[in-house]
């Protein structure tokens, strides 16, 4: 696997990881609001609960607890999850390491050819009184059923070329043992030649076209010119190559020593690739033909296509669905008792009197149902120090007999107490109503500020206006 596939592992799993602890965080903070809820539904029941209402309220905090429950699955799978990918990344690190030491291995043995200490023009020098290591003896001339001891067939590489001068020939043998250097068994025919006294070179050459996976052309202007008027070995070699190329597009990899001229490319190799071994970087595309390695990692083609909007014909003269009323309407009723505190046309305090109406809009009878209604303390200062920890006086109320169709019930009043000393906190303040019944709960909440209208400075015959610190003293 190449390091840049192995960068683009490691950057999913990376962002997969990251992701994963972003759901973790929302489903922790889910996991805390739930568990409010269910601290804040119990201490709401109090001596005077009545027997409905603590059911209604018990029933609550058993659906939180099994939503709780729900997030810590949840959660569980999530840590496991990570703990996959985390084992996975590390896996994919330390393989992204070998993979860059050999890399590294690979170019500065391709540096010591560009600083001449092991360039393709090099002539090997054996010193007579030195014996020259013996070569493995492969039978080349039988069919090569098994690879060598220390090569996989994929590495097997065979180099045709043409006998241009002593040069030429130095070069290629020099290219031989580089590709053998990084890990390619690499013969040429010189290889191949001092295994055998007398080598049949015709019969050698159809076995190295047949049983090499991948064969590497050096083209030059010899071999074109061979090639071409399919003269000697190179002819041979040629003909058999353009009538097999097509079928084995993968197996023939062309390359030449000097750049890509018109004058070293056979007719039957024109229009095709060819890897210039005189530029350093073209050795890494070399490598990626010998190994059928992909450079560009393409993600997979998904299952689904993006879902496009479209706009379908309503049903014509048929009436559209509605969202169903609740059981019961909730209608607040509030008025000035006359009990008012003026300092130069501004309020010290004024004194409301609070009701609800509920009202049976089913089309059946209501029997019993149970309310609570949540003052906040700076509207309720009577009872001020009475406040829950959310800062809402409770009055939980039951009604036992049945609410008829259509049928309207009134609750006591509430005196609701605007004080210029919590002004500001008055009017960003919220009324909460809660109705339990049979058909299930109704939650209502009103604002001060849209709920409480007062006459400027008293005066009755000034028309009412919102609630707003300019309409108390400072």
């Amino acid at each position: 696997m190449s390091i840049t596939t192995y960068h683009s592992q490691i950057s999913k799993l990376e962002k997969e990881l990251l992701d994963l602890d972003k759901k973790i965080i929302v489903e922790h903070k889910k996991m805390m609001d739930k568990q409010a809820k269910i601290n804040s539904v119990n201490r709401s029941i109090t001596k005077n609960t009545s027997v409905s209402m603590i059911k209604s309220k018990q029933d609550q905090m058993l659906r939180y607890k099994k939503e709780t429950l729900t997030i810590q699955q949840k959660l569980n799978d999530y840590e496991k999850l990570k703990r996959t990918k985390k084992e996975s990344l590390n896996k994919k690190i330390d393989a992204l390491r070998k993979e860059e030491t050999a890399l590294q291995k690979r170019q500065q043995s391709l540096d010591r050819i560009q600083n001449g200490s092991l360039n393709f023009g090099r002539t090997l020098q054996l010193t007579p009184s030195l014996k020259e290591p013996e070569e493995p003896q492969i039978n080349f001339m039988e069919e090569t059923n098994n690879d060598t001891a220390n090569s996989s067939e994929t590495n097997r590489v065979f180099i045709s070329y043409s006998w241009d001068s002593k040069d030429h020939e130095d070069k290629v043998f020099d290219f031989s043992n580089y590709l053998r250097d990084n890990g390619f068994e690499a013969d040429i025919d010189k290889k191949l030649d001092q295994q055998q006294t007398a080598i049949n070179f015709v019969k050698m050459m159809h076995i190295a076209m047949n049983n090499y996976p991948k064969v590497i052309v050096v083209l030059s202007e010899g071999y074109k010119e061979r090639a071409d008027g399919f003269k000697g070995g190179v002819g041979t070699e040629y003909e058999l190559m353009i009538n097999d190329i097509n079928d084995n597009p993968n197996k023939y990899i062309l390359a030449s020593f000097s750049g890509r001229a018109n004058e070293i490319i056979p007719a039957g190799f024109k229009g095709r690739d060819i890897v210039d071994l005189s530029d350093p970087e073209e050795m890494t595309r070399l490598f990626e033909k010998l190994m059928g390695h992909e450079r560009y990692v393409f993600a997979e083609v998904a299952k689904t296509k993006p879902v496009l909007p479209v706009r379908l014909a309503r049903a014509f003269l048929v009436a559209q669905d509605v969202e169903a009323p609740d059981p019961i309407s909730i209608d607040p009723m509030i008025k000035a008792t006359g009990d008012a505190s003026l300092f130069a046309k501004q309020y010290k305090h004024i004194d409301f009197m609070l009701k609800f109406v509920f009202t049976n809009t089913t089309g059946s009878n209501i029997s019993g149902f149970s309310y609570n209604i949540k003052i906040p303390r700076e509207l309720d200062l009577d009872h001020y120090h009475e406040a829950d920890p959310d800062g809402f006086v409770s009055y939980e109320r039951s009604f036992e007999g049945k609410l008829f169709q259509k049928q309207k019930m009134s609750t006591e009043g509430f005196l609701i107490k605007v004080a210029h000393q919590n002004i500001r906190r008055i009017i960003e303040s919220v009324i909460k109503v809660d109705v339990y019944t049979e058909h299930g709960p109704i939650e209502k909440e009103f604002l001060a500020k849209e709920l409480i209208w007062i006459k400027p400075g008293g005066e009755q015959h000034l028309e009412a206006v919102p609630l707003s610190p300019d309409l108390f003293i400072s």
